[in-house]
């Protein structure tokens, strides 16, 4: 057994020949072998440092309800719910122009109800839904959709994201679109959560955050052909549901700058660069 003077220390090379030969090989190998494990701890750190740098920045850009509102300079407004159905014993009832019960005696399928506020691709919005208690059932969805979709089901599902024509969320963190389910986030299992969705129609996307904190972006590229209304729906009896938190601001364009988005939605960028001039397409 050799004694080394300190931990990690090794005999200086002078001092190697004082050893019997057959022990300086192994020594010289676990002098070498402990300067590549040094060499090997240190680059697994700075990547580590780096890669946590890289998440705290992401972290930080990625907005919570407060910057949202300031670097979009979005303004109060207020929307109201717009059932299809009021009647005290059917599915939907009107507590105030924010605030509905979806099943209310009890649940024999899904309920829809959207929000009056149109929403375009010259529109950037953000809203919150206050929902009461625990999230529980199959499905309570938050989304966007066209006007006319399907509204109610004898079904327990998912009723937005069914088809190209609306996008949902549930509280399970699972997001639907034109039928394809992918888990998105962490399931919502706090109590009374405040649920927002920032629509961003200048760049077609539709984020969501729970209590102010941002969760994901789970819909980009959206179909903005026709207008699209905040939504939700819900398989569980008695689901409280407040409106809370509106806020948005309409773009005004030019003509050029709506031509040239109208002619963007139609083709991709491969396509639109071999007839269109490339200050169309940059500037």
């Amino acid at each position: 057994l050799l004694h080394f003077p300190r931990p990690f220390s090794t005999p200086s090379i002078q001092g190697l020949s004082s050893l019997r030969p057959q022990l300086y090989l192994p020594v010289l190998f676990l002098h070498n072998y402990s300067i590549l494990s040094i060499a090997v701890l240190l680059f697994y750190h700075i990547i580590s440092i780096g890669f946590s740098l890289l998440f705290i920045s992401i972290l930080v850009s990625m907005k919570s309800r407060h910057s949202v509102l300031q670097s979009k300079q979005l303004r109060p407004g207020e929307w109201k719910w717009e059932p299809h159905t009021k009647t005290e014993e059917g599915p939907i009832r009107m507590i105030s122009p924010h605030h509905l019960l979806l099943n209310p005696i009890m649940s024999f399928g899904t309920v829809a109800c959207r929000v009056d506020k149109g929403l375009n691709e010259n529109t950037t919005a953000y809203w919150e839904i206050h929902l009461s208690g625990i999230p529980y059932g199959t499905s309570v969805q938050f989304g966007i959709g066209r006007r006319h979709i399907l509204m109610n089901s004898y079904q327990f599902t998912d009723l937005l994201g069914l088809d190209g024509n609306s996008y949902g969320v549930n509280h399970k963190g699972i997001a639907q679109r034109s039928g394809v389910r992918i888990q998105v986030t962490k399931p919502m299992e706090e109590p009374d959560p405040h649920v927002g969705l920032f629509f961003d129609g200048p760049n077609r996307s539709l984020s969501f955050f729970l209590n102010g904190e941002y969760l994901c972006t789970p819909f980009v590229n959206l179909d903005l052909s026709h207008t699209l209304y905040p939504f939700v729906s819900s398989t569980a009896q008695c689901t409280s549901l407040r409106l809370i938190n509106q806020y948005s601001r309409e773009e005004v364009l030019s003509l050029f700058s709506l031509s040239r988005r109208k002619v963007s939605n139609c083709f991709d960028n491969h396509s639109l660069s071999t007839f269109l001039p490339r200050d169309c397409l940059t500037s």
